[in-house]
């Protein structure tokens, strides 16, 4: 299993190895998307880097799906750029 670390001021601790998200679509990527997420928590992952403009505007709307359905594993998805 990958080594976890806690997030500084947090109690939420993620895995200390990220998954970069810039080749998460949806359309006709979307099983290869779902896959290549199931992968990484799989491995053991569970920092996903992902941004409004990865996929095609799709990393963020894919992540958070996935996640929803999966609270049991305890992962994290960090959007950079995000607005607000």
């Amino acid at each position: 299993m990958i080594e976890r670390v806690k997030v500084a001021g947090s109690t939420v601790t993620i895995s200390k190895i990220g998954f970069g998200c810039g080749r998460i679509y949806a359309g006709s990527e979307i099983r290869s998307s779902a896959r290549l997420i199931e992968a990484a928590l799989s491995a053991g992952i569970r920092h996903f880097d992902t941004a409004p403009m990865y996929g095609l505007g799709q990393s963020d709307k894919r992540c958070d799906r996935h996640n929803a359905r999966d609270e049991g594993r305890n992962w994290e998805a960090k959007s950079q750029g995000s607005p607000g």
